[in-house]
């Protein structure tokens, strides 16, 4: 049986998927804007570099749903002293913030998934 929190990071809200769509669509646009409509390759570049921008998207996501920017956010929050009292340590703090993304919804599958498509096309 697949668990709620792995069925959410490909079946998510129509929101995602469409946010992500318009970016590729608003990439291909901007980049035929530029280099003009009446070539093929134009279209497969725009393709390739809007679906690049969603799977960065998609991937700075994903790693920041596992955490990987926690020490940097503990760090401005020290620094400013936005949580200085709040937690004691890091672990606390690491502790605290996966909870809460366990909490929200995947949001890194619909860009992951558009740029893939993006890109092969």
């Amino acid at each position: 049986m697949v668990s709620d929190r792995k069925r959410s990071i490909f079946f998510h809200s129509p929101k995602k998927y469409l946010t992500a769509a318009i970016i590729l669509v608003g990439v291909v646009l901007t980049f035929l804007i530029f280099y003009g409509f009446d070539v093929f390759k134009n279209y497969i570049d725009g393709f390739f570099v809007g679906g690049a921008i969603n799977v960065a998207i998609g991937l700075l996501s994903l790693v920041t749903d596992w955490g990987a920017f926690d020490m940097l956010s503990y760090g401005f929050a020290r620094f400013h002293g936005a949580n200085r009292d709040k937690f004691a340590d890091l672990y606390e703090y690491s502790k605290f913030k996966s909870e809460k993304r366990r909490a929200n919804d995947c949001s890194y599958g619909p860009y992951l998934m558009i740029g893939a498509l993006g890109i092969v096309v």
